[in-house]
C-alpha cells in the first residue's frame, strides 16, 4: 500500500484477470482478510469485472469477514465460482 495508515475496508475491482487476482492475494499479508463474496458483473461486450471487499479484522464487529474461509475450509461453494474445478451449486 501507498498510504502510510492502512485503511480498514477496501474494495478491490477490476477486470476478471491474474492481476485482479494478485491483488486481492496482496492484501492478505498485509493484514486483511476477505469480507463477503466476491462479485462478477459481464457487460454487454461480454467482458467480465470483478470486486471483492477486504477488511482489517480488528475493525470488524462479528466473524462475517471470515466466514468465506470457514466455508471454505469446510468444503462449502462460494456463491460464484471462478475455478472450472470448484464444485457445482446446481448439481
Amino acid at each position: 500500500m501507498t498510504d502510510a495508515t492502512p485503511k480498514a475496508y477496501r474494495f478491490l475491482t477490476g477486470d476478471d484477470d491474474a492481476a485482479f487476482c494478485q491483488r486481492v492475494s496482496d492484501a492478505l499479508p498485509d493484514g486483511y482478510v476477505l469480507y463477503g463474496p466476491p462479485l462478477l458483473q459481464v457487460d454487454a461486450q461480454g467482458n467480465r469485472h470483478c470486486g471483492q471487499a477486504v477488511v482489517l479484522p480488528e475493525f470488524t464487529s462479528s466473524e462475517s469477514a471470515v466466514t468465506g474461509l470457514k466455508n471454505e475450509a469446510a468444503g462449502r461453494a462460494h456463491p460464484i465460482a471462478f475455478s472450472p474445478d470448484a464444485p457445482s451449486r446446481t448439481g
